[in-house]
């Protein structure tokens, strides 16, 4: 880092080749001496002529910030963080647990949704296989015996309707 390099908080990856948008990324993430944000969102915002919530998606479309300091339990990488808050936030509770990086959380989420299909799945052809179940023809209602029909009202009639109305 050289006399006039500010800063950082975090490791920039810029997602921007325009210098504007490094600018107010390097802005946002400036801390002082003490580890202090340099500067306040609202002189950020009034400096760049934007609104506080463009700023924020703003800086989602033009840099991934890392905390160097704080790694993924699973990859090693430095955490990504969107914001001031959230990197605040990740320095109180990082010596309670460790993180994971939504990169590493996202790709859980995943392999856990394709492992669900993947037991439904099996679950469906276990059910096939255990109760021969094939695409047939309808059954004829009148091929039924007394106790089929019996245990059909049964399993489909709602307990709560009377099986016969009273006459009155």
């Amino acid at each position: 880092m050289t006399a006039h390099e500010p800063r950082l908080a975090v490791e920039l990856e810029f997602l921007s080749e325009d210098p504007a948008d490094r600018d107010i990324a390097r802005s946002y993430w400036e801390v002082d001496e003490e580890g202090n944000w340099k500067r306040p969102v609202r002189e950020i915002t009034a400096s760049a002529g934007i609104t506080q919530t463009t700023l924020t998606q703003r800086l989602r479309e033009i840099v991934v910030a890392r905390d160097p300091e704080i790694l993924c339990g699973d990859c090693g990488l430095g955490t990504t963080v969107a914001s001031r808050s959230e990197f605040d936030q990740n320095k109180r509770y990082t010596t309670l647990t460790t993180l994971t990086c939504k990169d590493c959380r996202l790709a859980k989420e995943e392999a856990e949704k394709l492992a669900a299909t993947e037991r439904q799945h099996r679950l469906v052809e276990e059910i096939t296989n255990r109760y021969g179940y094939r695409d047939r023809d309808p059954i004829a209602v009148e091929e039924l015996s007394l106790r089929e029909v019996v245990t059909l009202l049964a399993l489909f009639r709602n307990p709560i309707e009377p099986v016969c109305e009273p006459r009155g």
